[in-house]
């Protein structure tokens, strides 16, 4: 039998038309998910924690295409582990006026399947989730 590799995704790098739009809605969502660590230069903001979020703003860009018609990443999930946080994100994003693209609601993906799914505002899309831990 082979070994299983543990692996995860460290950090996603993500061009945005307008760095300071972006960089107010990465805050709120970090301030939610009490991120470790902000980097900030001129070229760029960077969020640590469990995992990280790299923006730099496109200079050159040609056209804004809607998330459905992308050829790109079209959603990041990202699990947390506590139910209730799916919640507190939601409610956050939802107060600043940012769009949701679905309330916090069950899925039958898993045991216990529970998000939200955010676009930020290039239209990235961002799905918070909980499911239950299997029991092995």
């Amino acid at each position: 039998m082979s070994e299983v590799i543990q692996s995860y995704i460290g950090s996603v790098h993500l061009k945005v038309l307008n760095l300071e739009d972006s960089e107010a809605f990465y805050d709120r969502f970090y301030q939610v998910m009490s991120i470790d660590r902000k980097d900030k230069n001129e070229d760029y903001v960077g969020y640590w924690g469990n995992f990280g979020i790299v923006l730099t703003e496109q200079q050159n860009h040609l056209i804004n295409v809607p998330n459905e018609n992308k050829t790109a990443i079209a959603k990041i999930s990202i699990f947390v582990s506590m139910k209730d946080m799916v919640d507190k994100i939601y409610t956050e994003m939802h107060k600043h006026g940012y769009l949701i693209i679905w309330k916090p609601q069950p899925f039958e993906y898993s045991k216990g399947y529970y998000s939200t799914c955010i676009a930020d505002p290039d239209d990235n899309y961002l799905e918070i989730f909980y499911s239950e831990p299997e029991k092995g």
